[in-house]
């Protein structure tokens, strides 16, 4: 539809959207860059020959780095929950959740050390703190203090801008077509149960390490909700 009205410079003409227009070219922009953008991501794995991201290795990684901090904050063996961090996902390479996988890595990680000619007292100690490193939340905390921290670690990496970059790369396997507002409704879903993670920290540094995250995870969930909104 066309209209003109009368402005101190003139007629002016707008264009009033049709009933139904908008839909159908969102549609047709849709069905015109779709093909493309499956093709450029298989393209791009194709030819790289490490994956376009690993996420479990990602993990696993920042738990290492953040238990190493909380072990020495707290005067925890630093040695065994390094060992137990590089290993307490072991039985999950990848994305996917695997039902007893703490119990599974704990002996992956038995095979792996006595292997190496670790003490098998110190191997035991290490394989207890990563079959006690599973669950999203604690009604206690753990024993020993290794258990707590590897616990704590693996919990932290699930919060804060981490988790932001983390749960983009998740959905674009689990959910494909997911849009930004997707993306916004799971990060504000998500964070009743990051106030609980949070809420189940207990040594002093990981307390403030959750607090600083969990606020982080709050500004970007309002920031990209304002965004799409103003979108």
């Amino acid at each position: 539809m066309i209209q003109f009205i009368n402005s101190m410079d003139g007629p002016t003409l707008l264009i009033t959207m049709k009933d139904g227009l908008e839909e159908k070219l969102e549609q047709l922009v849709v069905s015109r860059t779709s093909t493309a953008a499956r093709v450029e991501w298989l393209k791009a794995q194709q030819e790289s020959e490490v994956p376009l991201f690993n996420y479990r290795y990602s993990h696993v990684s920042q738990v290492v780095a953040v238990a190493r901090d909380l072990a020495k904050a707290a005067g925890a063996d630093t040695d065994i929950v390094t060992t137990a961090a590089w290993l307490h996902d072991f039985a999950k390479p990848g994305m996917s959740d695997v039902p007893g996988h703490g119990e599974t890595s704990a002996k992956d990680a038995r095979k792996i050390l006595l292997k190496e000619g670790i003490d098998p007292d110190t191997v035991e100690r290490i394989c207890d703190t990563i079959r006690k490193h599973v669950g999203l939340t604690l009604d206690s905390p753990l024993e020993p203090l290794e258990a707590q921290i590897l616990w704590e670690a693996d919990k932290l990496v699930k919060l804060g801008v981490t988790v932001f970059a983390h749960t983009i790369v998740y959905m674009q396997q689990a959910r494909p077509g997911f849009s930004l507002r997707d993306l916004a409704d799971e990060l504000r879903d998500y964070l009743s149960l990051a106030e609980r993670i949070a809420a189940s920290m207990n040594t002093k540094l990981a307390q403030e390490l959750a607090g600083i995250r969990l606020d982080a995870m709050r500004n970007i969930s309002e920031l990209l909700d304002s965004e799409i909104m103003l979108g």
